[in-house]
């Protein structure tokens, strides 16, 4: 495998990878880190084997998801970890991560008083009469901007199944 082609497929897995791995360890800055270093283990790999995987993207959620459940045994050995996560379905949770994933990018993409206001009101739990105070601005701006901004997502979610499905 060419590096730029590893590279490419960095860019196009690690949001997603991310995802997939908090899903297993529950800590955002811990599942960057796996998801780091099981592409670095990767490339090690790929560099001195002969051979490159037949699916790669499989091979990388395989690699991150051993990562992970390697990680929680690490930090507690109290639950038999093979047996709590033997049934996540491989499939469906790729599936999700990429949901998530591209859910989070559409956010990220959003105007930035738009995102300030979806993420007030979703993460922070605020109201719209509390967002409209603590930004200055009307109720009326902040529920339009929130409808704009759930339409948005909407929009992504959609492109993602038609890019699924197709």
């Amino acid at each position: 495998m060419r590096t730029n082609e590893f590279e490419r497929y960095y860019r196009k897995l690690y949001l997603p990878l991310c995802m997939y791995a908090l899903r297993i360890v529950g800590n955002p800055y811990e599942s960057e880190d796996i998801v780091q270093e099981s592409f670095i283990s990767i490339w090690n790999r790929i560099q001195t084997s002969e051979s490159d995987p037949d699916n790669f993207k499989s091979y990388v959620y395989r690699t991150v998801r051993n990562n992970a459940l390697i990680h929680i045994r690490q930090k507690s050995s109290v639950e038999p970890l093979d047996e709590k996560y033997a049934d996540i379905p491989d499939d469906e949770a790729i599936d999700t991560s990429e949901r998530d994933a591209n859910i989070w990018r559409s956010i990220d993409e959003l105007p930035s008083k738009r995102r300030t206001i979806l993420l007030l009101n979703k993460r922070d739990g605020m109201s719209y009469d509390e967002i409209a105070t603590y930004l200055g601005i009307s109720k009326k701006t902040v529920e339009n901007q929130l409808g704009k901004a759930y339409k948005t997502i909407r929009e992504a979610g959609r492109r993602f199944y038609l890019l699924l499905f197709a």
